[in-house]
C-alpha cells in the first residue's frame, strides 16, 4: 500500500518539477526584454536543431579549436549565413532561431540573457562565441 503511494508521490514530484522546469525560461527577465528587442522575429529552434546546436557547441569546447577577435567587425562578411541559432551556457533556456541581422542589431539584448552565448549557424558548422570575459572567438568547421 505504500509502495503505490510512495510510487504516485514520486510520479507527482516529477510532473511538478518537469513544470518549473518548463515555466523557468518564460519568466526570464533577460529572455523576455531579448525577445521583445527581437521583436518576435525568433522562433524555437524545433527539437532536433536544438540538440544539433547544443551538441555542435559541445564539440567545438571539447576541441578547443577556436580564433580569438578583437572585435566583432572582424568577423568575415561571410561566416555566418542569414539565419542561425542563438544557444546560452544556460541548460534550462531554448534554443532561438532568427535572423543573424537581428541578432547583430540587437546583440546587447542576446548576450545579457546568460554570461556565455554562442552564435550557431545554421549549416552547424560556425559558432560565434561570446565568453564571460567578454571575448569573442570564432569556430568552423572547414
Amino acid at each position: 500500500m505504500f509502495a503505490k503511494w510512495k510510487e504516485k508521490r514520486a510520479e507527482k514530484k516529477a510532473k511538478n518539477d518537469a513544470i518549473a522546469k518548463s515555466q523557468y525560461w518564460k519568466d526570464h527577465a533577460l529572455l523576455r526584454s531579448c525577445l521583445q528587442a527581437m521583436r518576435g522575429s525568433c522562433t524555437l529552434a524545433p527539437v532536433e536543431l536544438h540538440e544539433a546546436a547544443i551538441a555542435v557547441v559541445n564539440i567545438a569546447m571539447q576541441e578547443d579549436n577556436w580564433n580569438r577577435l578583437e572585435e566583432l567587425i572582424d568577423i568575415p562578411g561571410d561566416f555566418f549565413g542569414n539565419t542561425g541559432f542563438i544557444v546560452w551556457n544556460d541548460e534550462k533556456l531554448p534554443v532561438l532561431k532568427a535572423p543573424w541581422i537581428l541578432v547583430e542589431e540587437n546583440l546587447a539584448d542576446v548576450r545579457a540573457v546568460a554570461d556565455q552565448t554562442f552564435l550557431v549557424s545554421e549549416t552547424l558548422d560556425r559558432i560565434i562565441w561570446f565568453d564571460r570575459d567578454g571575448r569573442i572567438r570564432l569556430y568552423s568547421l572547414g
